[in-house]
């Protein structure tokens, strides 16, 4: 069963620990602990996943293997957990493929401008030659990734100055992005102006209208509350965004082969059980977003992939994933 919106905090609660005398029994008989960080909320269906995977590997392997949860920057932003994990000072971090960008360039290809039309394409790519090609690109890091990656959702359009019905509406506007070359190479050939913005920056650069308006799944609208200050939501679904659980490969080398397993096999299952979730979500934050006073419209893709054609974006984008990239892109979701 999916989670809904309601069931987030509820889920989130009684997934976030095991009962205490569990805990003290398990931590006893711990041969090892894995520590998995990630900038995302404890509410957030990531963590209610990874949470439970968690515990179902604390189950199955009899308290054996610890899997420890670390939400919300706690250990860190993004670029500094994957830079702990690499010299094995954090064994684990689930974090966007598009954070990999100077070190693995093939995996910028997950986040390409109106690269994928619905999750059948999302996942016949991602589950299959070009998944695979770019996590053995990851493993050359020193990490090794999860077979499955999870889902943070295809990117919509929020702004306080109009609609954006076309490509002209994107004239000029102050887009909130990542430090992601991807995304703010997307928007400035699309027309807007990006602004590259942390996260926890975001909700008072809109208030102090520092940026117009940001780009993020709608998941992200509800969690850091965009919706109250911003007018429009256009569902542009200009971007897919990916999640990886990369771990420390020496780390995984310690493990017995039985918690590697226990280890590997849940976390897979949790990721599909998580884009499931995401996809529930979406279409109920819809309705809920609206009601709090969010306009809402869909977006003719057509248009703006034209004009990213015409501005040499997909040139740039396929010189900068390589040829192979390329090719596993085209031959698995179409060609450009």
């Amino acid at each position: 069963m999916g989670i809904t919106r309601r069931s987030f905090m509820r889920m989130a609660a009684g997934s976030a620990a095991l009962p205490l005398a569990a805990q003290f029994r398990f931590a006893e008989a711990a041969e090892a602990t894995i520590k998995i960080g990630n900038s995302f909320p404890a509410a957030h269906p990531l963590n209610i996943r990874l949470k439970a995977a968690a515990q179902k590997v604390q189950e199955k392997t009899g308290g054996r293997l610890q899997v420890r949860i670390f939400p919300d920057s706690a250990l860190g932003g993004d670029s500094d957990m994957m830079s702990q994990v690499r010299s094995g000072a954090l064994d684990s971090v689930c974090t966007s493929l598009l954070f990999f960008e100077s070190m693995v360039p093939s995996a910028n290809i997950a986040g390409l401008g109106f690269g994928y039309k619905n999750y059948d394409e999302v996942w016949k790519a991602w589950d299959g030659e070009l998944g695979n090609y770019v996590r053995g690109k990851l493993s050359t890091l020193g990490v090794t990734p999860l077979d499955k990656v999870y889902d943070n959702g295809f990117r919509q359009i929020t702004n306080d100055v109009r609609s954006i019905q076309s490509v002209q509406d994107l004239q000029g506007l102050k887009i909130r992005v990542p430090t992601v070359r991807i995304q703010q190479s997307l928007f400035v050939s699309l027309g807007a102006a990006p602004t590259a913005l942390s996260i926890k920056e975001t909700y008072s650069a809109l208030k102090t209208h520092i940026a117009d308006g940001q780009e993020n799944a709608l998941t992200h609208v509800e969690f850091w509350k965009f919706y109250e200050v911003q007018k429009f939501c256009s569902l542009t679904n200009h971007m897919w965004d990916g999640l990886t659980v990369v771990v420390n490969s020496e780390k995984l080398k310690s493990l017995p082969p039985d918690l590697h397993e226990a280890f590997f096999t849940t976390f897979n299952e949790a990721a599909l059980l998580q884009r499931a979730d995401m996809v529930k979500l979406n279409t109920d934050l819809k309705t809920s977003l609206a009601s709090k006073g969010l306009q809402i419209n869909n977006v003719d893709p057509a248009p703006f992939r034209k004009k990213l054609l015409d501005a040499g974006f997909y040139k740039t984008w396929r010189d900068a994933v390589g040829p192979e990239a390329w090719a596993l892109y085209e031959k698995t979701v179409a060609p450009i």
